[in-house]
C-alpha cells in the first residue's frame, strides 16, 4: 500500500510539472526567448531575459531544435492554437514532452507565443547553455572566487619576497607605502576568505541534511527486515 502510495503521489508531482517558453516574433526577425517559467506543485519560477536572445543562444543544441520544429508548424500570419501531443525532445538530463503551442498579436503587431511543455523529467537546467547562469555557472563562480582568494594570498608573499631581494627593506619609506599596500590587500582578502568559509560549512552542512534522510530510511528498511526474519522463523516453527 504504501508503495502504491509513493508511486501516486510522484506521478502527481510529474504530471504538475511544465516547462513554459514565451516567445517574441517582431518585424521578420528571428523568434527571441523573452521568458521561461518552471511550474510545479509548490511554485512557479520565471526567468527574464533582458537581452535580444535566440533559441540557441539561451537553449542546448536539442531544446533549441525542438523549439524551432514547434514554430514550423505556425504560419506566423494568426493567431493560432496546436498541439504536438506526442513530441518529445531528449537532451542529456532531461527529457521534454507534450508540447501546447498558442500565438496572438499584440498592440504593437509583433507575435507572442507560448510553448508549453506538459510533462519534463530531469532537470530543467540541463535546457540551459551553461553560460546563461544555471548549474555550471554557478560552479564556475566558485572557482573564481576560491582563485582569486589563493591569488591574494599569494601575490603579497611574492612581493614582499622581491622586494627582500631588490634591497627595499632598508628603505623606511618605501617599505611603509608598501607595507600599507598589503594592509589594504589584507582586508580584502580577509572579507573572500569569510565567504569562502561560509559557503563550505555551507555545503558541508547541506550534505549532512541530505546523508541523514538515507542513514534513517537505510536503519528502517534494516528494521523491517528484521521483523520480516522474524515472521518468517516464527512460521517455520
Amino acid at each position: 500500500m504504501l508503495n502504491s502510495l509513493g508511486a501516486f503521489t510522484a506521478a502527481q508531482e510529474i504530471d504538475t510539472r511544465k516547462f513554459i517558453v514565451n516567445v517574441l516574433v517582431a518585424d521578420d526577425r528571428p523568434p527571441e526567448v523573452r521568458s521561461c517559467e518552471v511550474v510545479q506543485q509548490h511554485f512557479r519560477n520565471l526567468t527574464s531575459f533582458t537581452s535580444e536572445s535566440g533559441f540557441h543562444d539561451v537553449f542546448v543544441r536539442d531544446v533549441a531544435a525542438g523549439l524551432e520544429a514547434c514554430l514550423t508548424k505556425l504560419t506566423l500570419k494568426e493567431a493560432e492554437v496546436v498541439s504536438f501531443p506526442t513530441l518529445v525532445i531528449e537532451s542529456p538530463g532531461l527529457i521534454l514532452a507534450g508540447a501546447h503551442v498558442m500565438s496572438n498579436f499584440g498592440k504593437d503587431g509583433s507575435l507572442n507565443i507560448i510553448v508549453r511543455f506538459q510533462i519534463f523529467l530531469g532537470g530543467i537546467n540541463h535546457a540551459f547553455k551553461a553560460n546563461i547562469g544555471f548549474d555550471d555557472y554557478i560552479c564556475n563562480q566558485n572557482v573564481k572566487t576560491s582563485t582569486r582568494v589563493l591569488s591574494d594570498i599569494a601575490m603579497p608573499l611574492l612581493d614582499l619576497s622581491a622586494a627582500a631581494e631588490v634591497g627595499l627593506s632598508g628603505d623606511s619609506e618605501r617599505m611603509a607605502e608598501f607595507g600599507k599596500e598589503l594592509a589594504k590587500k589584507s582586508r580584502e582578502l580577509s572579507f573572500y576568505v569569510e565567504l569562502v568559509k561560509r559557503y563550505v560549512d555551507g555545503i558541508w552542512r547541506l550534505e549532512q541534511m541530505q546523508s541523514e534522510p538515507t542513514a534513517t530510511m537505510a536503519k528502517e528498511k534494516h528494521r523491517h527486515q528484521l521483523i520480516e526474519d522474524k515472521k518468517v522463523n516464527c512460521s517455520g516453527h
